[in-house]
């Protein structure tokens, strides 16, 4: 089942892929951050890139 993302990890995951579509090179959380105006930390960008990509645990038992 797929989880509902929030504002950010959308608008975070949308500006990643629309830089690797127009740069098709990997795209670092910096450049999200300030590029985008996202008014978030890279670090922040990171977590929740990580999210994204399944890193983190939701936090419910029996994940991560």
């Amino acid at each position: 089942m797929l989880a509902k993302l929030s504002d950010r990890q959308e608008a975070i995951l949308k500006s990643i892929v629309g830089a690797y579509i127009e740069q098709a090179v990997p795209v670092p959380s910096e450049a999200i951050a300030h590029a985008y105006h996202m008014r978030v930390s890279p670090a922040t960008v990171r977590h929740e890139m990580a999210y994204l990509e399944g890193d983190v645990p939701s936090g419910r038992p029996g994940d991560g």
